[in-house]
């Protein structure tokens, strides 16, 4: 056996694993690089679409810019818009030059209070015939009353809410008042319920001539009519000037009311019935008395005290409609009444309750005629 020549076989075998490996290796490169260049052509390429896409997104950022510009032109339009509520905005502004036009001012009503009011209120409650009376002859209007206000004729139809004597708290504020109008002796009680609401109040009296002049100018205030109020009152007051020139009776006089259990009561020159007496320079034999029962201004009058005056006139406040009986005929009947010189000269008269128990106020011309009108009968 020749074993040098199978020695060579190892080597030879070698040899060839090692170029074999080489070309492997050298293939292997090649493989990778032609990878690495198709990496590179993909990423190049998925550049490039990006590009592509880019340019698309450019476009279409161009065309968010167009659309860009068309909410520009859009922002224009809601410039435009914005202008327009800017006029409205002016528009609101001068709604609300109007509103600030709308002055507001503090008045002391006969309960003595400060009271801040809009003028012009438009939506006025009134829980008085005295409130009501001197609202409409302000030139005023309300848009509720209560059952009690009768006059002027145009309130009948409009919603009531209670008595004047028991107002309903909840339908007043369903009418959603921008101002109440009560009166100051009968209603004064009713002020806290009321101001819980928020709502301003406004108390107004008609003891005196000068409560009555207060009340009137103060609705003309209220309701912006101080001129037409002015010129009112000026002829209101020569009028009762007047009037009150037309009496030559110089004896006494006095006024009487009955209350439900017949008691009697007369009225002092602080009642409203005393005030036309006493605007007329008539002698009332009530004054000075001290105020006893129900009625503010008015005193307690028994069968004695009437005897130890004798008025020369009686006149008579019937609160009960009828059928209930009339105070004039039946004061014949009562102890002391009967020996009077004006029940046996018939001199009692009757006098309207509405003018001058239920509604005083305004209709004080009306009042003084009635007055005189029975003196001179």
């Amino acid at each position: 056996m020749n074993f040098n020549k199978y020695m060579f076989l190892p080597v030879a075998l070698l040899l060839f694993i090692f170029i074999a490996c080489d070309v492997l290796e050298s293939s292997n490169n090649d493989l990778e690089v032609q990878d690495n260049e198709n990496v590179a052509q993909v990423v190049n390429t998925s550049e490039s679409k990006n590009d592509e896409d880019g340019e698309h997104h450019d476009e279409d950022g161009e065309h968010h810019d167009e659309d860009g510009e068309h909410h520009d032109e859009d922002g224009e339009n809601h410039d435009e818009d914005g202008e327009h509520h800017d006029e409205d905005g002016e528009h609101h502004d001068e709604d609300g030059e109007h509103h600030d036009d709308v002055k507001a001012i503090i008045l002391i009503d006969k309960l003595n209070r400060e009271v801040e009011i809009d003028v012009g209120p438009v939506r006025v409650v009134s829980l008085s015939p005295t409130a009501t009376e001197m609202i409409y002859k302000a030139g005023g209007s309300i848009i509720a009353r209560d059952a009690s206000s009768r006059y002027p004729e145009q309130i009948m139809n409009l919603p009531t809410v209670g008595s004047a004597y028991t107002p309903n708290f909840e339908a007043i504020i369903a009418q959603e008042p921008d101002l109440i109008v009560i009166e100051a002796l009968t209603q004064a009680r009713f002020m806290r319920d009321l101001s819980r609401f928020g709502i301003p109040i406004f108390a107004v009296r008609a003891t005196s001539l000068e409560d009555i002049n207060d009340g009137i100018e103060s609705m003309g205030i209220i309701f912006d009519k101080e001129e037409e109020v002015n010129q009112v009152l000026i002829d209101m007051n020569k009028q009762i000037e007047e009037i009150s020139e037309r009496v030559n009776y110089s004896g006494d006089i006095l006024i009487l009311i009955s209350d439900a259990d017949r008691n009697l009561y007369a009225a002092k020159p602080e009642s409203y019935a005393g005030l036309v007496a006493d605007i007329l320079n008539l002698k009332n034999v009530a004054a000075g008395m001290d105020d006893s029962g129900p009625y503010p201004g008015y005193t307690s009058w028994a069968g004695e005290t009437a005897m130890r005056t004798d008025p020369g006139y009686i006149f008579t406040i019937n609160p009960a409609p009828p059928p209930a009986p009339r105070l004039s005929q039946t004061l014949s009947s009562i102890p002391g009444f009967n020996r009077l010189t004006a029940i046996r000269e018939e001199r009692v008269k009757d006098l309207d309750p509405i003018l001058f128990m239920q509604a005083p106020g305004p209709r004080i011309i009306d009042a003084l005629l009635e007055f005189v009108s029975k003196i001179e009968e």
